[in-house]
């Protein structure tokens, strides 16, 4: 086997086993705006590349910067897509029954997954089959398969811009790693 082919498999291995690491550490609780959640997707990416150490302190603050403006993005998407489409919940679930205004239902699904709705988004981005996906929100809609996919679909066309701003971030402080 050619050098590169070992290096791709080791790396690919080495995304692997953070990335099951990763999903074992974390609670219902994940944000994308958690200092311990942003972390540890940046030790994720560093592993990925290949490369180890940490990375320079101030390369962080750009990666806080882009995941707070994709977490706010996420949730101006998610309300303008449920000002359209009110009628696709199923307003006599117990999480919806009160929700008079489209900002209550975001509080309800927020509710429903735990408040880590950007970064199950980011993780869909990521190709890992969450977001819109993950089984929280099934229960609230009215034919929740076809709104699943509709909703996932427009999530991740009107959440790229800020998603790969927040990668590319991730992928800066990554190659800024110091030698522990």
């Amino acid at each position: 086997m050619s050098d590169d082919v070992v290096q791709d498999f080791q790396t690919s291995l080495a995304a692997k086993r953070v990335a099951a690491r990763f999903a074992a550490t974390q609670t219902k609780r994940a944000n994308i705006t958690d200092d311990n959640t942003l972390d540890q997707l940046v030790d994720m990416e560093i592993e990925s590349m290949g490369l180890e150490g940490t990375p320079d302190y101030e390369m962080m603050q750009p990666v806080r910067d882009a995941a707070e403006d994709f977490d706010v993005e996420v949730e101006n998407v998610l309300l303008k897509w449920i000002k359209s489409n009110m009628d696709k919940f199923d307003m006599t679930h117990r999480l919806l029954k009160r929700a008079k205004k489209p900002q209550h239902v975001v509080e309800a699904l927020g509710s429903a997954n735990g408040w880590r709705t950007a970064y199950l988004y980011f993780m869909e981005h990521e190709g890992h089959g969450v977001g819109t996906w993950d089984g929280d929100w099934d229960r609230l809609f009215k034919d929740h398969r076809a709104t699943i996919k509709e909703l996932s679909r427009h999530m991740m066309q009107k959440t790229q811009r800020d998603y790969q701003k927040l990668k590319d971030a991730m992928t800066e402080a990554a190659f800024s790693v110091e030698d522990d």
